[in-house]
């Protein structure tokens, strides 16, 4: 079934302001790794080589004392050889560790609401149920990039909207979404950082194998009871997590 940018889903572009309220509570843990992933904008941290000089004279400094057992000084003297890690590999971990401790939070409310762990099938559906809640704000993105396609795996394999939500904050995108959702700067830069981090956790073959098992109209929103329907791809949705 074809369907427009902003029919994503069938109904879910109506608002859900007092549910997309609560998703927000829900997932307050993330606060920190969102708040470094904005402490990685440009002119927020230290250089890299300014850094790494300061290492090396430490390293030089504390070589150069007397009194330091060797296996302590050999130590010191390897460290120094070894290259830093550089700024796109330490944003690739950021967002790694960031990603695992979404993945966690999503497991616990499952365990919390459900008495048991999730599955790797039901924690999918859970990421699916997080966008789900974020669809106005997804809708509006699609929008705003022109983004037209038939499902879900397409939009977030899309290169405009990977580029986009993925890369450093786009500023005109997050007020346009403030204005079109009236909504506070501050939450529409936020969505922004959580729409990038649902949609990359997920892998558009994944979505596409559960969409096959379930259909399209069953993914947003996602109904927990079929994760039992997603059995015979268990074993290749846990290996992603």
């Amino acid at each position: 079934m074809n369907t427009g940018a902003d029919e994503l889903g069938g109904a879910i572009g109506e608002t859900r302001t007092g549910t997309d309220t609560a998703f927000l509570a829900t997932i307050e843990e993330s606060e920190a790794a969102l708040a470094e992933r904005f402490a990685a904008l440009p002119g927020n941290g230290a250089g890299g080589d300014e850094e790494a000089e300061i290492e090396r004279d430490v390293v030089a400094e504390l070589e150069d004392q007397e009194g330091i057992d060797d296996p302590v000084r050999m130590y010191l003297r390897e460290i120094g050889r070894v290259l830093l890690l550089s700024a796109a590999d330490e944003k690739r971990l950021a967002r790694q560790m960031e990603e695992g401790k979404y993945v966690e939070s999503v497991e616990r409310r499952f365990l919390e609401d459900h008495g048991r762990p999730p599955t790797a099938a039901e924690t999918y559906l859970g990421l699916l149920h997080d966008l789900y809640l974020l669809s106005d704000a997804l809708n509006r993105i699609c929008k705003h990039l022109k983004i037209k396609r038939t499902s879900i795996a397409d939009v977030i394999e899309h290169p405009a909207f990977r580029g986009t939500v993925d890369a450093e904050l786009d500023q005109a995108l997050a007020d346009y979404l403030a204005r079109a959702l009236h909504w506070e700067q501050e939450r529409a830069e936020k969505t922004l950082v959580y729409v990038s981090t649902v949609t990359h956790i997920m892998q558009p073959e994944h979505v596409r194998a559960i969409a096959r098992r379930l259909g399209e109209d069953r993914l947003l929103p996602p109904h927990f009871a079929d994760g039992r329907r997603l059995q015979a791809i268990e074993d290749e949705l846990r290996l992603h997590f």
